[in-house]
């Protein structure tokens, strides 16, 4: 609630890789609190499920890049 009403949190990407580094530096916490993380900020910013879907999908896709930056394609 913090970060959304005086950091100006949008996203959970932004919290967890912005705001808090744990993208990065503790990925486990990311994986553990995803969830209710989206859930939260669904019901501060007023989104619906289709709003929610899409950001599960951007975060999931930003674990994966921060798992994988080292790996050749």
């Amino acid at each position: 609630r913090y970060g959304v009403e005086n950091e100006m949190v949008c996203s959970s990407v932004d919290f967890f890789k912005r705001r808090t580094g744990r993208l990065y530096f503790d990925m486990e916490s990311v994986l553990k609190y995803k969830g209710p993380v989206i859930d939260g900020l669904a019901g501060l910013l007023g989104w619906d499920d289709e709003g929610k879907n899409k950001d599960a999908l951007r975060l999931e896709t930003e674990l994966l890049e921060a798992r994988n930056f080292l790996k050749k394609e």
